[in-house]
């Protein structure tokens, strides 16, 4: 088995086109650039005060979810102070889900429903290991991806006559994983009950979800299997048939050559756990070079996702609102105004959700009043004054 990656980040299909491969800061750049602003400190200003009033709003998500999530972190390190009920563990889980989910879905991420993903499992994969996974031993589980495309990846294999050949493979570029096991699973699998599991890993095949899950069960291929009993069956009937032969002649000779069947057979038994051992290696280095982050880590992770998501639709849809007169006669111009500069400036095809991003605007003050059925946003230096006054609004002490 061999496998090389060449891939292009920035590649992803049309069903998943809501996510933006730029950074703000490169954003701002090329917006201030376009020239349709002759004030481009101010443009960068304006970026500046947004990214922090979004910053704030997501650092009370982040908060809520820690404190959610601390009495089911399997790596907390601090002492649970107050004795939660069952009843309360309940609750915490369930909302600390529901935030999870929410805050995925603002970071751009789609969830992969229950029909998808049991035809993903079903799917054969020509090099990842066979793994059974039990989706029953879970209580709460959730699977969401970001942007999903194509590598061209090197395979060698029987099919192949081993040798090295490129494979088109279908992968998901980001993948967030929470699970929690339900008591009788844990108990079996020594795990404790009360966490909850949150994995991100990235550039994983869509034939080889099976390695993310934990508790998962290496099973051998047909092949692997083959070899190791195939010998030991071919041995086994003329091994009977040498102690029949030998045990006319002398029992000490039908001894010997029992014994040496044994060692033959022990043989055989630690090559079968040196392929399960290979299984389980390779299962390993696949989570070790895929993995980015674990439990705590995700959260702070996809809140910081979040955060620049919603940024870069809020100053888009302000930005073609100021700009750009055709882009003010409703959602469907807007829409269709930002996905074609950002097709002709970046090469993106994106579906960019105009009522999303204008009630972003409409939430901060950035969006005149009744103006007749057209989007209008407020000048520049009055935005620059509506994000000061709402972020001294957020700290309010008399």
């Amino acid at each position: 088995m061999d496998r090389q990656t060449r891939m292009n980040p920035a590649t992803t299909s049309a069903r998943d086109s809501t996510f933006l491969p730029v950074t703000r800061s490169e954003l701002v750049r090329v917006l201030a650039e376009e020239g349709a602003l002759e004030d481009r400190e101010a443009l960068r200003a304006f970026s500046g005060l947004l990214a922090h009033v979004f910053h704030f709003l997501f650092h009370q998500e982040a908060l809520s979810m820690k404190g959610d999530y601390a009495p089911f972190n399997p790596d907390a390190v601090n002492l649970p102070v107050f004795r939660l009920t069952r009843e309360e563990k309940e609750a915490r889980a369930d909302r600390l889900v529901q935030r999870f989910e929410y805050i995925l879905r603002r970071a751009n991420y789609h969830r992969i429903e229950e029909e998808e993903l049991n035809d993903l499992l079903s799917q054969a994969s020509p090099w990842a290991l066979k793994l059974k996974v039990d989706l029953s031993q879970y209580s709460r589980f959730c699977l969401y991806y970001r942007g999903d495309g194509h590598e061209d990846r090197a395979f060698r294999g029987v099919t192949t006559l081993y040798r090295k050949r490129l494979l088109k493979v279908s992968v998901f570029h980001r993948l967030a994983l929470l699970v929690q096991f339900v008591e009788e699973a844990d108990a079996r699998e020594d795990t404790p009950s009360p966490h909850i599991y949150i994995k991100l890993f990235k550039n994983i095949p869509r034939t080889d979800l099976e390695m993310l899950f934990p508790n998962t069960v290496p099973q051998m291929k047909l092949l692997d299997k083959l070899r190791v009993m195939m010998p030991l069956i071919g041995g086994t009937g003329t091994t009977l048939i040498k102690i029949v032969g030998a045990a006319a002649i002398s029992v000490f000779a039908a001894l010997l050559i029992a014994v040496g069947f044994l060692g033959y057979a022990v043989k055989t038994f630690f090559g079968f756990l040196r392929v399960k051992e290979k299984y389980q290696g390779t299962l390993v280095s696949n989570l070790y070079f895929n993995s980015l982050d674990n439990n705590l880590g995700v959260i702070h992770r996809i809140i910081d996702q979040a955060e620049e998501e919603e940024c870069k639709e809020a100053l888009l849809a302000y930005y073609f609102l100021l700009t750009e007169p055709e882009a003010r006669a409703g959602e469907a111009a807007l829409d269709r105004r930002i996905e074609a500069f950002l097709e002709k400036r970046f090469d993106v095809h994106m579906n960019f959700e105009a009522p999303d991003a204008l009630e972003k605007l409409k939430r901060l003050g950035l969006l005149e009043g009744d103006t007749g059925g057209r989007l209008e946003a407020i000048p520049l230096k009055s935005a620059l004054k509506q994000l000061d006054e709402a972020w001294d609004g957020y700290f309010t002490y008399e």
